[in-house]
């Protein structure tokens, strides 16, 4: 559950910080990626999932994008949090904060 809810708070992340679309996208340009984002979220995030389904999630997302997560004092950019969901999916656990720019 954690890890679902910590994935839900990178997807609004990258939602929001998503602004190059956003501003040549109507609202119904922007619900259908919002429902294409939700949809990848889902796939990656259940059991089973693979590289391909993290692969999908993040071309839905800008380069620039970065995540903060203040509780864990972590600030990734798309490539770190790249790298910390393929670690999840192979079951590697982070146990250091990260503080990455």
């Amino acid at each position: 559950m954690k890890c679902i809810l910590k994935v839900g708070c990178v997807a609004i992340c990258l939602i929001l910080s998503n602004i190059v679309l956003a501003v040549d996208c109507n609202s119904q340009c922007q619900l259908t990626q919002i429902e294409a984002y939700f949809t990848a979220l889902d796939k990656m995030s259940r059991k089973g999932s693979s590289i391909n389904d993290i692969d999908t999630l993040l071309s839905l997302t800008h380069d620039d994008v970065e995540y903060i997560h203040v509780a864990y004092g972590a600030h990734f950019t798309k490539v770190v949090g790249a790298k910390r969901l393929y670690e999840t999916l192979n079951g590697v656990r982070i146990k250091t904060q990260v503080k990455i720019k």
